[in-house]
């Protein structure tokens, strides 16, 4: 989708990737644009890689994390999301912890930034992303409830909120036809599929996540 076609729709916070794959020059370009059209930009960081490879992350993954937090400080983002996966199934133990200690080392970029951080479920169960959580008590959650649909018999969006409603600040809400992998992950309009919105919606415990406190 279009960002003129965002816009039309009258919506006045834009999701971007980041750091800008064109440099500079696009950074400039989504500041100037935010700043006409009276837009609160947010950011996406990186995708991570090998979720096992600490070695890896540390090379790769986390410079680029912490380049999107400083472009995101520039572009006066309050909110930079990350995927780092912490899935007891397919993580080792000892890899998990030390992704926890990365997880410690961005949060005090993001504070240092004024940028706040959310950790992104992924294929996790509740139960994974709460040990993270509580060992960085500085990170928000980003739910995603097209993820949730996925790798489990039944979505995970119902027990993440159930566990973690406190820690839930950003929504991606999209659809799928569920599926045992990323590839299954369509981003459909919701309400196509197999998501039960009227459940998220006035079902969950605290009779709705969505929340006037929370960004």
């Amino acid at each position: 989708m279009s960002c003129e076609i965002i816009l039309d729709q009258g919506f006045k916070i834009l999701e971007i990737t980041l750091p800008s794959s064109g440099g500079i020059e696009e950074e400039r370009a989504w500041g100037e644009l935010a700043d006409q059209k009276g837009l609160t930009l947010i950011g996406h960081g990186p995708n991570e890689g090998n979720p096992r490879d600490l070695t890896s992350l540390e090379s790769h993954c986390l410079p680029k994390i912490k380049q999107a937090l400083e472009e995101a400080s520039r572009l006066n983002a309050p909110l930079l999301t990350i995927h780092f996966n912490v899935d007891s199934r397919w993580i080792p133990p000892e890899t998990i912890k030390g992704k926890i200690d990365m997880l410690s080392r961005i949060a005090q970029w993001s504070m240092e930034l004024g940028v706040r951080v959310n950790l992104e479920n992924l294929s996790e169960a509740a139960v994974d992303l709460e040990k993270a959580l509580l060992k960085v008590p500085e990170l928000d959650l980003t739910l995603d409830v097209g993820h949730a649909m996925l790798t489990h018999r039944e979505s995970t969006a119902p027990n993440i909120i159930k566990r973690l409603y406190d820690r839930i600040s950003h929504l991606h809400l999209h659809d799928n036809h569920g599926g045992k992998s990323h590839r299954n992950d369509e981003h459909l309009i919701p309400g196509e599929r197999r998501m039960k919105w009227l459940w998220l919606v006035k079902g969950s415990p605290a009779s709705g996540i969505i929340r006037s406190d929370r960004n």
